[in-house]
């Protein structure tokens, strides 16, 4: 327990005032989410993932400097395969685009 808060207090005692914090991130639309990580990666912001970060929010380990990335022990990162609601029946389908976007966001990683 004693480990537990000196770990959280060391991490809150470091934490950039410029952070941005995720803690609950469904996900959505790539190109949303490439805008938006660019944005941030420009200004040099720093990514703390503490919880959630699913589907298209992963992006960010492939658009944010490794460097200006922190997972916490809480965080959880949920992949997938780039899709798009069928508009006939409801149902998904891959949409090429988006999952060529996709790859090339994480071949970046390497």
């Amino acid at each position: 327990m004693i480990k537990k808060l000196i770990l959280a207090s060391t991490l809150l005692w470091t934490l950039p005032a410029n952070a941005l914090t995720i803690t609950n991130d469904p996900g959505g639309l790539i190109p949303m989410y490439v805008a938006r990580m660019q944005s941030a990666a420009a200004m040099g912001e720093r990514v703390i993932i503490d919880g959630n970060c699913l589907s298209a929010c992963t992006m960010t380990l492939g658009i944010i400097p490794p460097q200006n990335v922190c997972a916490t022990p809480r965080a959880v990162l949920g992949f997938h395969s780039a899709f798009t609601l069928g508009t006939e029946d409801g149902l998904s389908a891959r949409n090429s685009a988006d999952g060529i976007a996709l790859s090339a966001c994480y071949s970046r990683m390497d």
